[in-house]
């Protein structure tokens, strides 16, 4: 089994640790703490792929922005900018798609992370 570490609120733990107390109560015995939150994410994914998605009201659904027919993109997310020096053109518009954050354009980010990936796998 993979090991996973979570970082969580330390009032969240505090809920946890409640549900966890209240198991043991009722089964009569000691609940490991990982045993446990391995349990109620279980019963968690089983419920999700048994209930269908839940439609968003208009007002939630993330607000795009057509550049040219059929192509859109997150503006909550991103904006059309200067075109980056590496050239990445999104979908003929002459301008490059940029994360709103950081201003980066999101395909060179795709390119950088991957190249640091091989770089990782070359050095180790």
């Amino acid at each position: 089994m993979a090991n996973v570490l979570l970082r969580m609120p330390d009032a969240l733990l505090k809920r946890i640790d409640a549900a966890r107390a209240k198991a043991e109560q009722e089964a009569g015995w000691p609940i490991d703490r990982t045993a446990f939150l391995l349990r109620v994410i279980t019963r968690a994914l089983i419920a999700m792929e048994q209930e269908p998605a839940p439609e968003l009201p208009e007002a939630q659904t993330p607000a795009t922005a057509p550049i040219a027919p059929g192509v859109e993109y997150d503006t909550t997310r991103h904006y059309l900018g200067q075109l980056c020096s590496r050239g990445h053109d999104y979908q003929g518009a002459g301008q490059s798609l940029r994360r709103k954050s950081s201003h980066q354009c999101v395909q060179c980010d795709k390119e950088l992370a991957a190249e640091r990936r091989q770089a990782k796998r070359q050095r180790g």
